[in-house]
This record gives structure tokens, C-alpha cells and sequence, in this order.
């Protein structure tokens, strides 16, 4: 997970903070560059209950459709 963190702050994704405290404290959070892709991984998470709802449906309610409701 380090590793991935590190990568992530590398890219300008999240920002980290360390604290001079025993035992270590850091702290990571969302940059602005890494708040941008915030719709992206709600839209994501709206089609995998799209995805979900569809393929463990009754065949009756597979056939409806599934529209989407956000506005962006």
C-alpha cells in the first residue's frame, strides 16, 4: 500500500503530510488534480450497481431499462 500511496503522490493525485511525533503519524489526502477525477469513479460506481442490479435481476426485470438519472 506504501508503494501504491507513494506512486499516487508522485502523479499529484494526493498530497502527504508527516507529523515529527513517536511513533510516526502521516496523513494523506485528495489533491485538487486528485479531486478532479471524483465524478469519474462515481460514474464508475454507478455503472457497477447498473452492472449488478442487471445480472442479478429476474429475467422480467432485466428486460426494463435502466435509466441514468444524473445530470452532469
Amino acid at each position: 500500500m506504501l508503494q501504491q500511496l507513494k506512486k499516487l503522490e508522485n502523479d499529484g493525485l494526493v498530497a502527504r503530510k508527516s507529523y515529527p511525533v513517536v511513533p510516526p503519524r502521516v496523513e494523506y489526502s485528495l489533491t485538487e488534480y486528485g479531486k478532479s477525477i471524483d465524478k469519474l469513479f462515481y460514474l464508475m460506481e454507478e455503472w457497477g450497481k447498473r452492472y449488478l442490479i442487471e445480472h442479478k435481476a429476474s429475467p422480467n426485470q432485466k428486460k426494463r431499462n435502466i435509466k441514468n438519472t444524473h445530470n452532469f
